[in-house]
């Protein structure tokens, strides 16, 4: 084989393969192979629906998802966006407070080893409970607030994505690269504050962005879980009010489809902002 042919499918084998930070490899599929994955689900789905066993088929649910995305549904009076947009309006203020007091915890936790001794038994209680558990507490701590279905759902949300963001946060700056500091210290920096401000919060930023990216991942699935005790009209209500009122198939389809869909489109956001805030780190 010629030098040029084994170039050209060296080039051609790194824009599949490429290596990852932590020195292994990953595999990055072309675009066609998931058109293809796409394109076969619809068809099994087709099939499934016309010999019966899937009540829905693909065009049907397109077409009344377009309903309910323009038009909406005439018994709520609500559009799918609006619906969508109030459980969304939740998580963010859930997961805003879970973030916020989270990545700081976490990098407190992670650097200074003696904290972490001192309240690791507290988290290491509270993580194992699931964040459906504390909706009875949460009707009892906020009975006396108005609207008291909303604050439940927001502790519901930032219990749910409060530990994933701490535990990537703490872990990553657990896992710091000593050499890092042992650096820093070598050119001048003496104090604490100077190392964490300078040198482990930079190196920090992939491991709180993807601990960002699984807050919400969870803190979703928590708000979807949450609303179907009552509350606004959000997507999860609106799953379990039409499952009430005569299992809608159609419309449980879609709306379940459409959470699964925001999901995946805040998990892209997430990994877009990352590769454009830490551009050295494989996303």
């Amino acid at each position: 084989m010629s030098r040029y042919s084994i170039d050209q499918s060296i080039k051609t084998d790194s824009s599949i393969i490429r290596r990852s930070r932590q020195g292994g490899l990953q595999v990055k599929l072309p675009g066609w192979e998931r058109l293809a994955a796409g394109l076969a689900g619809l068809l099994v789905w087709q099939t499934f629906a016309s010999l019966g066993v899937i009540a829905a088929s693909p065009s049907t649910l397109w077409q009344k998802f377009i309903n309910l995305l323009i038009k909406g549904d005439p018994l709520y009076n609500l559009t799918l966006i609006q619906m969508i947009g109030t459980s969304l309006a939740t998580l963010l203020v859930g997961a805003g407070l879970a973030f916020a007091l989270a990545i700081p915890l976490g990098i407190l936790f992670g650097y200074f080893r003696s904290l972490n001794r001192f309240l690791g038994l507290y988290i290491s209680l509270c993580r194992p409970i699931p964040p459906m558990a504390w909706i009875p507490l949460g009707y009892i701590l906020f009975a006396r607030l108005p609207q008291p279905t909303f604050w439940v759902q927001i502790m519901v949300v930032f219990v749910g994505a409060f530990f994933p963001c701490f535990n990537a946060t703490a872990h990553i700056v657990q896992s710091a690269d000593p050499l890092l500091i042992e650096a820093a210290q070598t050119l001048g920096a003496r104090r604490q504050r100077q190392i964490l401000l300078k040198v482990l919060l930079p190196s920090v930023v992939p491991g709180v962005i993807s601990g960002v990216r699984s807050g919400l991942g969870v803190g979703w699935m928590c708000i979807i879980g949450a609303e179907f005790v009552g509350g606004r009209m959000g997507i999860g209500a609106y799953i379990w009010s039409v499952y009430n009122i005569g299992g809608r198939m159609s419309e449980i389809m879609i709306a379940i489809l459409s959470v699964g869909l925001v999901g995946y489109l805040m998990n892209e956001g997430i990994n877009l902002i990352g590769r454009r805030i830490a551009r050295w780190y494989s996303w």
